[in-house]
């Protein structure tokens, strides 16, 4: 993905929220940036990358049942 913008703190934004869904269709995007010559995109990106990869695991999926259980 090639970003024109010098403003980085909306792909930042972006990311943060891609992370957030933990949508696996979202990693393509994500890693894209894994390079990014800006620092703090390249590590919002890594991080996001990682949250997604761990609530899709088949471990995340288990804290996150035993999460919604202890709060019933």
């Amino acid at each position: 993905m090639q970003v024109a913008d010098p403003s980085h703190g909306w792909i930042c934004q972006a990311a943060e929220a891609m992370g957030a869904i933990s949508s696996p269709d979202s990693l393509p995007v994500l890693r894209s940036f894994l390079n990014h010559p800006n620092v703090s995109i390249r590590e919002t990106a890594e991080i996001a990358v990682a949250k997604i990869e761990w609530d899709n695991s088949e471990e995340g999926k288990a804290q996150k049942v035993k999460t919604l259980e202890a709060s019933a």
